[in-house]
């Protein structure tokens, strides 16, 4: 089986452009016959695309796809994978910390309207303060005081 890139790049959902980069990354490597200058993939060049956008669904960089196809072994690619899994460890909490605040907000702006023009002390471990809240061209916003109470 030997196919065009045009044909490779249909199949596979890929630009010409973006095969032509991995083959300059040395990812894919296909064939020139003699006497021609069009490339031809043959089924092994076909798995290695296939690996190739598999790797990058997983987020591997171009080098670290590089690495575990042409270089390293499976210690390197567990490795990466534990990296990864981490990492997105990592994204998700902070997504759950952002997320948690904007609930927090969103359920502050719900009750805005019905503490305009009214005065809270908040009491905290160290220090007390006080939150103004004003109208302003049906926008709210809070007044900083920066002396103590």
């Amino acid at each position: 089986m030997e196919l065009t890139i045009g044909q490779v790049s249909e199949l596979l959902g890929l630009s010409t452009e973006a095969i032509r980069f991995y083959e300059q990354q040395n990812i894919v490597l296909p064939r020139r016959k003699e006497h021609s200058k069009y490339r031809y993939y043959d089924a092994w060049n076909m798995f290695d695309l296939f690996e190739c956008l598999s790797y990058r669904n997983m987020n591997f960089s171009l080098k670290e796809i590089n690495r575990v196809m042409k270089k390293e072994g499976l210690d390197f690619l567990k490795k990466q994978v534990d990296l990864k899994c981490i990492e997105i460890e990592q994204n998700l909490l902070k997504s759950q910390l952002l997320l948690n605040c904007m609930e927090e907000f969103k359920e502050r702006l719900e009750t805005a309207i019905y503490n305009v023009g009214k005065y809270w002390i908040k009491k905290t471990p160290e220090l007390q303060c006080i939150l103004i809240t004003r109208r302003n061209l049906s926008k709210y916003e809070n007044i900083d005081c920066e002396d103590e109470v």
